[in-house]
């Protein structure tokens, strides 16, 4: 097959009734994973009789949680083993202060942190009034779903695509959108044009 054949499709699910088998990539052999739900999560509730909204806070969670990982190492006698901190999404700045905190509150320091679908800078995200960030990191984002669905009339390969969207996403487009209103017309349309493109 050459570069450019269309990937196969995926093979066909094995029919009912499916079977368990085991993991032959699984971490349990060799670690303790233990999921933690905050107060207020999943099916974590605050015992009756304490005030919950104490914990529904960045000070209060870190708190909680820091708390329930100094008594599961005290009562599991894992205080000497490896640890690892694994977050994801909004709760990922979280892990950064939560390290901090088990490192100077409770003597635990970690031996390392996974972020999983990470953001520890919300300016990258949130298109508020002002902050056109956003619009330039999402980019290359919308060229790739584009370029997946055949949208982009391209024949150039996606890491090639996406390097020539990174360079107009950090170059031109940041300029155009820095610029705003005071972008002449003519130089308005010629932008539109290359960023429908």
């Amino acid at each position: 097959m050459g570069d450019n054949a269309p990937p196969l499709p995926p093979p066909p699910p094995p029919p009912p009734p499916g079977k368990l088998v085991a993991n032959p990539d699984s971490w349990l052999p060799a670690t303790d994973l233990v999921f933690i739900d905050p107060i207020g999560t999943g099916f974590s509730r605050a015992e009756p009789g304490i005030d919950a909204s104490r914990f529904y806070s960045v000070d209060g969670d870190v708190s909680s949680i820091a708390e329930f990982i100094l008594l599961y190492l005290l009562k599991s006698g894992r205080w000497a083993s490896p640890k690892y901190l694994a977050r994801d999404s909004h709760s990922t700045t979280r892990a950064v202060r939560l390290s901090l905190h088990l490192s100077r509150n409770q003597g635990i320091d970690l031996s390392g942190i996974v972020l999983i679908s990470s953001i520890l800078e919300f300016s990258t995200i949130r298109d508020n009034e002002g902050n056109d960030l956003p619009f330039a990191l999402f980019l290359l984002s919308y060229a790739a779903t584009a370029h997946h669905h055949k949208k982009i009339p391209t024949d150039n390969p996606l890491p090639t695509l996406l390097a020539e969207v990174e360079a107009f996403a950090t170059g031109d487009y940041r300029q155009a959108l820095a610029r705003g209103a005071t972008l002449p017309g003519s130089d308005r349309a010629a932008f539109a044009k290359k960023f429908a493109a």
